[in-house]
């Protein structure tokens, strides 16, 4: 007790500062690493959900391009004649457009899907 009343009141003021800043520091610290596990485990989270959303997406977009050609196949089997160029041609062409229209589409949602 005596070396402490021998010291200056300015490192006896510096010591008591560092005394209280000591508590305050180390639950800023605590503070920081919870908020941080708690983001880390939200972004996980939200990662999950995005996931699925871009799934139920995807398997949307299957279960109608399945549907489009089961469409086209139930069209084109129930001709009495066989299927020909000069015949089909207005039906085969509206399909070439709506294939090009799909193809792109599926590769932004690989693209989206892979990045």
């Amino acid at each position: 007790m005596r070396k402490f009343r021998r010291l200056s009141l300015s490192t006896r003021l510096t010591l008591l500062a560092v005394a209280t800043l000591c508590p305050v520091v180390a639950l800023t610290v605590v503070a920081y690493v919870h908020d941080r596990n708690s983001r880390r485990a939200d972004a996980i989270k939200e990662t999950g959900a995005s996931s699925q959303a871009t799934g139920a997406g995807l398997e949307n977009f299957a279960t109608d391009l399945e549907t489009l050609t089961l469409a086209a196949a139930i069209a084109l089997g129930r001709q009495e004649e066989p299927i020909s160029n000069e015949r089909d041609q207005s039906y085969l062409a509206a399909r070439r457009r709506v294939r090009c229209a799909i193809v792109p589409a599926i590769r932004r949602v690989a693209v989206v899907t892979e990045g």
